[in-house]
C-alpha cells in the first residue's frame, strides 16, 4: 500500500536528528468542535455539512509538539511523525506516535541527533513492520536530510544521512519501493542547476545508498511528494519556479526504477500554484493536490490536477474557502473520487482543517471544517473505512502545551451489510426486505427517495425494513434507499423489484362434473379467483355447450344429444396466466312420455271388437307399447284391440309406452263388456217360422253391430 507523505511550509522549517526517550504520558480531548465552511463563490455550488469527529486525541507536553504525518498500521492502529519540543533533547526532537485504533498512544520515542533541532515530516511502515522516517536536522550552516530505520516497537536499527555542514538538504517524503528499497524526496541546494533542485535519493532496505538524482533548472524547484508507479519507477511530484506558466508551478516528472527521467510536465496558471501531494489514481493516472493563486480567491484555494498516466491533463480545479486555503493532502477514495485535506484560514478567524471531498469529474460533493477557538492544521488523512477520516495535525485549541500533536477521527459511511440484490417477487405475496448496517456512529434516520409504493421502517438502531403500503402492481419499481448517521454521513443503496405475476387463477367454485336433463335448458357458471382479476373464459369441445368469455357462465346451444360430453375449460387473469380445467356434461334422459289424453276406462256390447288409441308424447320420441293381458294386443301406435271375443264383465288392462332411452309410462284402464243376449223359446208349431224368423233377426243384428262399432271407433294417434 503507498502511502503519502507532506510536510507544510508556514513556519514549520528548521530542527533535526536521532536520540531515544522513554514512552511520555500525553494529554488528550475527546470533544471536537466542527464549523460549517462558507462559501464566497458564486459561480459554483458547496455542500456544506457539519460533520462531527467522533474521537478526538492530542498528544503533547506544555511546550510546542506537532505532527505532520501517519501511517496506517497493520494492526488497524496509526504511527505519526513529527516533532517534540516538550520531551525532547533540544529544542526540537524528532517524535513518533504509536496509537491503536482508536487513538490511545501504545508508545512515543522522540530521536534527537548530536543536539541538534532536528523534525520528521515523513513517515512509513514497511513490508516487514518496521517503520522508516525522513527528515530533516540542523547544521552548523543549514541543515541535512536524513532517513532512518526504527523496529515496529520503535527500536532504533540504522541512519541515513546525506549533506554538507554549509548546505541545506530537506527530505520531505519517504516510501518503500516494492524491491524494498527506501526512496525519498526532497530539496537540496548543494547538487543541481538551480538555487534548489528536487533531490531522490534510493538506498538499500540496510540504509546503503543506491543512487542519488536532482531535477530542477535555473530557479529553486523543491520536491515534496513521491510514490511508485504501478508500471515501475516514480512519480516525483514538485514546486518549479524554473519551468511553466507562472511564478510557480506543480510539475510532475515521471522516472525509471533508477531514477531516469522519462518524461515532465507542469500544471498551473500566470500566478503561484504550490503543490503538496500526489497518488496514482484507479483510473490509471495521477492526481495532485496543493494550493493556487492563478485561480479562484488571490489569497489561495485548493487546487487539484488530474491526469493520465502519461501526464496529459484531465482536469484541473480550484475549490474555494473563505480566506487562503491550501491543501496539504490527498487520497483516492473509497467510493470513487478524491479527498482532500488542508488548511483553511478564514478572513478575522485563526486557520482550521478542512476537508473537501470530490467525484472523478471534479464535482464537489462536501466540504467541512474542523478545529476549535484557536489555530488547528489537518496536514495528513487516511481512509480507514469508506469516507471515515483520521487526521493528522497540530492543535492550539486542545490540549496541553502551546501546540499539541492531534489525530481526530471523522465517522464514516454507514456501510450495508449484504446489501439486497435486485428482487424478484410473486405479486400479491407478502414480504419485507430486511436491512442492516455498521456504523461508527449511531444511525440517525433510513429514508425512500419514492414512498408512493414502499416505505422503509427503522427496527432497532441499526436494521431498519422496506415494505409496501398496499398490494404492489405487477411491474419494476427502482428502490432508492439512503441511511445516514449522526455525524451526517449518508449512504445510498440502489435496487430493484421485479413483481410478475406467474400464478394462474384458481378455483372458488368448481364442480367437474354436470348433469343435464335431456331437452333442460343447461346454466352453470363456475367460480374463479385472482388477485390480478380475471381477464378471458374459454370452452373448447362441443358446438352444443359456450361459455360467456367475460362472465364464465356456460349455456347449451339447441337441445344436445344424450351423451357425454368432455369439454376443456379455461379462465386467463389479466396477465395470461391460465387455469386450465376438464368439464364433463353428462345428457341424460330420466323422464318418462306423458299421456297426451289419459286413457279412459271402456265400455263395449257383449262380442262387439274393441279398439282403443292411446295417445302418449316424448321428446325423445316413443319407442314402444306394451299391454300385460292376453286378451289384448297394441300395436306401434298405441292401438289396443281384443285378441278373442272378450267375456261379459270386467276386464283390466295395463298399457305401457316406453321413450328411446328405455323410461316407460305405465297405466291402467278397464273394459267393460256387457252381458250376453239371453236364447229365444220356441214352440213346435212355429218351428219353421221361427226359422225364418231368427235368420231374419241375426241378418238385422249383424248390420246393427257393424253400425255401432264404427260410430264408436276413436281417432289415430296423433
Amino acid at each position: 500500500m503507498i502511502h503519502r507523505r507532506y510536510t507544510i511550509l508556514l513556519a514549520l522549517c528548521f530542527i533535526w536528528i536521532i536520540g531515544f526517550s522513554a514512552i511520555t504520558p500525553l494529554g488528550r480531548v475527546d470533544e471536537l468542535e466542527c464549523v460549517p465552511l462558507e462559501r464566497i463563490d458564486q459561480n459554483r455550488t458547496l455542500s456544506v455539512v457539519d460533520y462531527s469527529a467522533l474521537w478526538n486525541r492530542t498528544y503533547g507536553g506544555f511546550d510546542s509538539d506537532r505532527l505532520y504525518d501517519l501511517t496506517h498500521c497493520e494492526d488497524g492502529g496509526y504511527a505519526a511523525v513529527g516533532y517534540t519540543q516538550s520531551f525532547g533533547t533540544t529544542d526540537r526532537d524528532t517524535w513518533i506516535v504509536r496509537t491503536d485504533e482508536d487513538g490511545d498512544v501504545q508508545w512515543t520515542k522522540n530521536l534527537g541527533y548530536n543536539g541538534t533541532d532536528d523534525q520528521g515530516n515523513s513517515i512509513y511502515q514497511c513490508m516487514n513492520g518496521d517503520f522508516v522516517i525522513a527528515g530533516q536536522y540542523s547544521t552548523a550552516g543549514g541543515s541535512n536530510g536524513y532517513i532512518v530505520r526504527v523496529s515496529g516497537t520503535g527500536v532504533h536499527l540504522w541512519t541515513y544521512e546525506i549533506g554538507l555542514s554549509a548546505t541545506s538538504e530537506t527530505l520531505r517524503d519517504v516510501i518503500e519501493s516494492e524491491s524494498g528499497a527506501i526512496i525519498a524526496i526532497g530539496q537540496t541546494d548543494n547538487w543541481g542547476a538551480g538555487s534548489n533542485d528536487v533531490l531522490v535519493v534510493s538506498i538499500s532496505p540496510s540504509g546503503s545508498p543506491i543512487w542519488t538524482r536532482t531535477y530542477g533548472g535555473g530557479n529553486s524547484d523543491t520536491g515534496y511528494s513521491i510514490i511508485e508507479s504501478t508500471d515501475g519507477g516514480y512519480a516525483l511530484l514538485s514546486n518549479t519556479y524554473s519551468y511553466g506558466a507562472g511564478d510557480a508551478d506543480f510539475w510532475l516528472v515521471r522516472t525509471d526504477v533508477n531514477g531516469n527521467p522519462l518524461w515532465n510536465q507542469t500544471y498551473g496558471g500566470v500566478n503561484r500554484e504550490s503543490a503538496y501531494d500526489i497518488i496514482q489514481d484507479v483510473y490509471g493516472g495521477y492526481a495532485m493536490a496543493g494550493s493556487t493563486r492563478s485561480f479562484g480567491d488571490p489569497q489561495g484555494d485548493f487546487y487539484v490536477v488530474r491526469t493520465t498516466s502519461d501526464g496529459s491533463l484531465v482536469w484541473d480545479e480550484f475549490y474555494v474557502g473563505s480566506g487562503e486555503d491550501f491543501a496539504t493532502g490527498i487520497i483516492q477514495a473509497y467510493r470513487g473520487g478524491y479527498t482532500i485535506v488542508g488548511i483553511s484560514d478564514y478572513i478575522g478567524a485563526d486557520p482550521q482543517t478542512r476537508i473537501t471531498r470530490i467525484e472523478p469529474d471534479s464535482t464537489e460533493t462536501w466540504s467541512s471544517k474542523y478545529g476549535g477557538s484557536d489555530v488547528d492544521y489537518g496536514f495528513e488523512l487516511l481512509e480507514v473505512y469508506p469516507e471515515e477520516f483520521v487526521v493528522a495535525g497540530t492543535s492550539r485549541s486542545y490540549g496541553a502545551g502551546n501546540f499539541d500533536g492531534w489525530l481526530f477521527l471523522v465517522p464514516g459511511l454507514p456501510q450495508l451489510v449484504d446489501p439486497p440484490d435486485d428482487q424478484f417477487l410473486e405479486f400479491g405475496d407478502a414480504f419485507g426486505i430486511s436491512l442492516w448496517v455498521e456504523s461508527t456512529a449511531p444511525i440517525h434516520m433510513w429514508w425512500l427517495r419514492d414512498t408512493s409504493v414502499f416505505n422503509v421502517v427503522k427496527i432497532g438502531e441499526s436494521e431498519a425494513t422496506i415494505y409496501p403500503h398496499s398490494t404492489p402492481s405487477v411491474g419494476f419499481y427502482e428502490i432508492w434507499v439512503s441511511v445516514n448517521n449522526t455525524a451526517g454521513h449518508e449512504t445510498e443503496h440502489i435496487f430493484f423489484i421485479y413483481i410478475d405475476d406467474m400464478t394462474a387463477p384458481s378455483w372458488s367454485d368448481y364442480a367437474a362434473g354436470q348433469v343435464l336433463e335431456f331437452g333442460d335448458q343447461f346454466q352453470y357458471t363456475p367460480v374463479a379467483y385472482d388477485l390480478s382479476l380475471l381477464d378471458e373464459w374459454f370452452l373448447t369441445g362441443s358446438t352444443y355447450f359456450t361459455i360467456d368469455s367475460s362472465s364464465g357462465e356456460i349455456s347449451n346451444v339447441g337441445t344436445p344429444p344424450v351423451g357425454e360430453y368432455n369439454l376443456e375449460i379455461q379462465v386467463n387473469d389479466m396477465y395470461h396466466n391460465s387455469l386450465i380445467d376438464s368439464l364433463q356434461i353428462v345428457v341424460q334422459d330420466t323422464t318418462a312420455p306423458e299421456w297426451t289424453e289419459l286413457p279412459q276406462n271402456q265400455d263395449i256390447d257383449y262380442a262387439t271388437p274393441f279398439m282403443y288409441d292411446l295417445n302418449a308424447t316424448d321428446l325423445s320420441g316413443i319407442s314402444s307399447w306394451s299391454v300385460d293381458n292376453a286378451e289384448f294386443s297394441v300395436d306401434s301406435e298405441g292401438r289396443v284391440r281384443n285378441l278373442i271375443t272378450l267375456a261379459s264383465g270386467v276386464h283390466a288392462v295395463t298399457v305401457s309406452v316406453t321413450d328411446n332411452h328405455g323410461n316407460t309410462l305405465e297405466t291402467q284402464f278397464t273394459v267393460t263388456v256387457g252381458a250376453a243376449p239371453t236364447q229365444p223359446t220356441v214352440s213346435p208349431g212355429f218351428f219353421d217360422s221361427a226359422i225364418l224368423f231368427g235368420a231374419g233377426v241375426v241378418a238385422t243384428a249383424a248390420v246393427a253391430a257393424v253400425v255401432c262399432a264404427m260410430s264408436r271407433r276413436t281417432p289415430s294417434k296423433k
